[in-house]
């Protein structure tokens, strides 16, 4: 049975759940899986601080995006991946890939994204024979769906042809080769949604429709079949609350239930498009709050409120040129759209208007937005990772406009003095001692292998990240700025000021801190120890 994969000129890599070619072979084997946390190196990353210029004013126009970082996609048996789905849960970002065309293959990944420019990988799972379409992280396990050839996957022919959900049990936030697989009805799973004690799986084209699994043993407790469903969203997650199915072909249809047991028989069904959702597209479905953002590619991202899916939409957002509309997600002031060879628009909220569009090759295919951090996945172009970072009170020349500070790893030890002002963007290892007793204005990911000293008079102010290996000095009259996250591995010894702008900057310290009298700590921070 040959897969239906479509290549246009409007999206040439695109994220499909459908059917691929199978092998009557007789063999029964598992997957095989290959577990990898420590052995590979993160060259795969390459890092990034590049100011995104704004699309248009608007009342947001004092957040600026950065582009961070791209992530290029794993190999699997000698073939490239294309990144396909990724859920964001606190400082780790977990990913899935899959084969493009006939072949199977995938891999789960997780990024550690507890400093701002440097996405790091930190765990990765091989399935040599094995789609992954789509994932979601909840209560220490990741649950996954995907294809495997029916002939290979030790289930039978009577209950899937080929479509998997994978369970996978997380160690310390980490992937484990501790994992349970169920076969799905349908040639590939889509998406997959957890409420409560029950997991809600999406399996698409002929034979699909919407499989509810129990999460203790994950035995299969109810289905409602209907071909051609894409995929599903809840309302903040929770038992009870709406989940709405979002159906393609012949036309757009979505179908509203609740997420609890037995809602098959309350189900309503609304047609919001007389047109087909494009059978080889993402097709989100996304909830906000009352907000329903619904992805029909060519058709653009409209938006609904919950309770009135058969009104107008509040949203009609139309491509401004010839990209596809595939996935959407949002945060309190932005609308994230994936739209294939336009890349990733981000739209405000409050006046629909563009505020930015990051344009790159490829098509962006589907968008998942985390507290600061826009994750996009670019097919077999892997992710590209964006950076929101809010205004912050600065002296300096602003962030775009300042040059790169090289080389990108400095081996001397590095003093400004006195009477010294510098201001510099990049990304930038110090291997021996920071001195700073001027100025000195940094955007990007700033790394200190040793000592830190901000001496008395200086003011260090830097927007992104900074991780100080051991011990940071922050001394009497003496200011350090953050606009982002701060890593110290060694003592904190604050003497002078600490300040945070904006929101959503954070603070770690994996030593100790030393305060001394005359010491302040001002603005909005999380940390893991009281200051």
């Amino acid at each position: 049975m040959k897969k239906l994969f479509f290549y246009s000129a409007i999206a040439t890599i695109v994220l499909v759940a459908c059917k691929k070619e199978i092998s009557p072979t007789g063999e029964t084997s598992t997957s095989n899986l290959s577990l990898d946390q420590t052995g590979f190196e993160n060259n795969r990353i390459e890092y990034f601080w590049d100011e995104i210029q704004p699309f248009q004013k608007s009342a947001n126009d004092g957040i600026t995006f950065y582009h961070v970082a791209n992530v290029s996609s794993p190999t699997v048996n000698g073939a490239m991946c294309s990144a396909t789905g990724m859920d964001i849960v606190g400082n780790y970002c977990y990913v899935t890939y899959h084969i493009a065309g006939s072949a199977y293959g995938g891999a789960l990944e997780v990024f550690d994204i507890s400093t701002p420019a440097n996405p790091v990988l930190v765990s990765q799972l091989i399935l040599n024979d094995t789609d992954l379409n789509e994932c979601i992280v909840k209560n220490g396990k990741l649950y996954a769906v995907g294809g495997r050839d029916i002939y290979s996957s030790n289930f039978t022919t009577n209950n899937t042809k080929g479509g998997i959900l994978l369970e996978v049990t997380l160690n310390n936030n980490l992937l484990s080769n501790n994992v349970r697989w169920v076969a799905l009805p349908s040639y590939s799973g889509n998406s997959v949604n957890i409420a409560g004690n029950y997991l809600f799986v999406v399996s698409g084209s002929t034979g699909g429709g919407v499989f509810t699994f129990n999460t203790t043993d994950l035995a299969l407790v109810q289905s409602d079949y209907y071909d051609n469903a894409k995929f599903a969203d809840i309302k903040s997650n929770q038992p009870g609350n709406p989940m709405l199915v979002l159906q393609g072909n012949p036309s757009a249809i979505v179908h509203s239930y609740t997420a609890n047991l037995n809602n098959v028989a309350t189900k309503t069904t609304t047609e919001i498009l007389t047109q087909s959702v494009p059978a080889n597209g993402k097709a989100v479905l996304h909830i906000d709050n009352n907000d329903v953002y619904i992805c029909t590619g060519n058709n653009g991202l409209r938006a609904y409120g919950i309770n009135n899916l058969a009104g107008i939409p509040t949203l009609n957002f139309n491509s401004p040129g010839d990209g596809n509309a595939n996935g959407v997600d949002t945060d309190g002031q932005f609308i994230y759209v994936a739209n294939g060879t336009e890349g990733n628009i981000i739209i405000n909220k409050d006046d629909k208007t563009i505020h930015t569009i990051f344009p790159f090759s490829g098509s962006a295919n589907y968008v998942k937005a985390n507290s600061n951090y826009i994750f996009i996945a670019n097919g077999k172009g892997g992710l590209k990772v964006l950076r929101r970072v809010n205004p912050i009170i600065s002296s300096g020349p602003p962030c775009g406009n300042r040059p790169t500070l090289t080389p990108a790893t400095i081996n001397p030890a590095y003093v400004i003095n006195p009477n010294q002002s510098f201001a510099y963007r990049g990304s930038n290892v110090f291997r021996t001692t920071f001195v700073n007793n001027g100025i000195f204005y940094y955007c990007g990911s700033m790394v200190v292998r040793n000592v830190m000293n901000c001496n008395g008079g200086s003011l260090t102010e830097i927007e992104g990240s900074l991780s100080v290996d051991s011990h940071l000095h922050i001394n009497a009259n003496s200011t350090l700025r953050i606009q982002g996250s701060v890593v110290v591995n060694g003592n904190l010894h604050l003497k002078g000021n600490l300040q945070f702008i904006g929101s959503g900057s954070s603070i770690t310290i994996n030593g100790s801190v030393i305060t001394s009298p005359g010491y302040s700590v001002t603005g909005n921070y999380t940390s893991n120890v009281p200051l």
